[in-house]
């Protein structure tokens, strides 16, 4: 009986592994993205102190340079839409569900 116990709990593992693999949210994907997006996290900040020192300057191009990135960027964050995360949910909705239900077998 122990076997048999053994024997299920790895194949439920196995095939909690598989799922999550074909998701792509394997052990290595996330460690991936995770070391990508504290790479652009350190080069935003490289990037904003260094225009913090390039722009104060005490000059009219300064100024005006400096009135301007917020406009910008209030501009490009005006311009994300809400039907673009929606498109998203609906593509990724029926690989969960395809997941789920594989995970969700008992009679294995």
């Amino acid at each position: 009986m122990q076997e048999f116990n053994a024997a299920m709990e790895y194949i439920k593992k196995n095939i909690s592994s598989e799922a999550m693999d074909t998701l792509g949210l394997s052990k290595s994907n996330i460690i991936k993205g995770f070391l990508v997006l504290v790479g652009i996290l350190l080069l935003l900040f490289v990037f904003i102190f260094l225009g913090i020192m390039g722009f104060t300057t005490n000059t009219t191009l300064g100024s005006i340079v400096n009135s301007i990135m917020p406009i910008s960027a209030g501009g490009v964050l005006g311009g994300a839409s809400a039907t673009d995360i929606t498109a998203k949910i609906k593509r990724i909705v029926p690989s969960i569900e395809r997941v789920l239900s594989v995970l969700t077998i008992t009679d294995v």
